[in-house]
């Protein structure tokens, strides 16, 4: 047990045998070392290995009791780094945070958790999973931007890929993972892209488009065209229609769940109804005739990953290699401005959660805006 050590002790104190220690209540880790020849002041502490460790202070002969308690004071800070490091876990790899702590993270509040994770497990979690995370740095993240673009990766592509890398690293900074503190990329800048231009298919264009898809190795491809053609409906949303949401006698197509967290009701047109029909006769003669899904993938029975191939080939036959699946939406929103709908229609079919992104399709009636002012004009002809 520590004792009340004085000046008075120290000097008069004699030990005939052997070896003793005696702790100073006033300074923690402050001991009296002695033994029959000699005396000396010790500074005891536990290392960062677990093990006890020791310091000579000084003589206990020619220092006093006062300046072993300012140097054991001072000494103090080795007993502060150990209870830090106690505290702060090690510093896990990229890739096990991501999967002990943002996917679980992302699954449970993220809309497009899965296609995110998909995202850093094809791309970012083979350039940067084994590295830890205080590791990771700008440099690093600039070669893998070298790397991509003389792949062929496009701007915007490359842009998705580093928000997803910004936004894991910067939660693991807030949650202080393995007590980081500052994100190690802090400060990247994203790639400066090209202006978007949206493309639209004329009738022609999208009547070859159409002819292409029938004609397309991939069965269902034939279907989902069209039906995104005529529904001006997302990729990811179309994929993932369920029969039980659409009611072919109200021509009511249901999303319960869109981009903007809200269900959505999507009328289905005269042509958009045809295809979900003959969608329904072709399951009736495969193994996917009860499917859930209206898309099924025939080998699978569950929702299309991605068609990305069979849409390539079908494009490119159709002579339309730069049309996008999303130029399709744009497409639909084109027709509408073209037939004389308000940008209030449009924004309601689309889903649009603000009418300013329905904005983009304005300048698309100019044309009729134009035949409108000169009605105005021949009704205050003066000639």
């Amino acid at each position: 047990m520590p004792r009340q050590l004085t000046q008075a002790f120290v000097d008069s104190v004699v030990l005939r045998s052997g070896r003793k220690l005696i702790a100073d209540k006033h300074a923690k880790g402050l001991y009296l070392d002695l033994w029959p020849k000699g005396r000396a002041w010790r500074f005891r502490y536990t290392g960062l290995d677990g093990k006890m460790k020791a310091l000579t202070i000084g003589d206990a002969t020619e220092m006093s009791l006062e300046e072993a308690r300012q140097q054991a004071k001072a000494l103090g800070f080795v007993r502060k780094q150990r209870k830090e490091a106690h505290l702060i876990k090690p510093m896990p790899t990229y890739r096990s945070y991501l999967e002990e702590t943002y996917f679980p993270y992302c699954r449970a509040t993220k809309r497009s958790g899965k296609e995110e994770q998909r995202f850093i497990r094809t791309q970012l979690m083979p350039a940067f999973g084994d590295l830890p995370l205080n590791e990771l740095n700008k440099v690093l993240v600039a070669g893998f931007i070298n790397e991509r673009v003389a792949r062929g990766y496009q701007p915007t592509t490359i842009n998705k890929l580093l928000a997803h890398l910004k936004t894991s690293i910067n939660k693991a900074v807030e949650w202080e993972i393995g007590g980081l503190q500052i994100s190690p990329i802090r400060g990247l800048k994203l790639l400066k892209a090209p202006p978007r231009i949206d493309r639209f298919l004329d009738p022609a264009e999208a009547q070859r488009l159409i002819k292409a898809v029938n004609q397309s190795d991939s069965p269902l491809l034939r279907f989902i065209i069209p039906f995104l053609l005529f529904t001006g409906a997302r990729k990811r949303e179309a994929l993932n229609a369920e029969w039980r949401y659409i009611d072919l006698e109200s021509r009511i197509w249901t999303i319960p769940e869109t981009k903007a967290g809200k269900p959505r009701f999507v009328p289905l047109s005269d042509q958009a109804a045809e295809v979900v029909k003959a969608t329904q006769a072709f399951l009736r003669g495969t193994r996917q005739a009860n499917s859930r899904w209206l898309f099924p993938n025939l080998e699978t029975g569950k929702p299309y990953t991605a068609i990305f191939y069979p849409w390539d080939v079908a494009r490119k036959a159709a002579g339309l290699p730069e049309v996008r699946i999303h130029d399709l939406r744009h497409s639909f929103a084109s027709a509408l401005v073209n037939r004389g709908m308000t940008l209030y229609d449009v924004k309601e079919l689309l889903g649009h959660a603000n009418v300013v992104t329905t904005q983009r399709y304005a300048h698309l009636s100019k044309a009729r805006l134009r035949e409108a002012a000169q009605e105005a004009g021949k009704f205050y002809d003066f000639n």
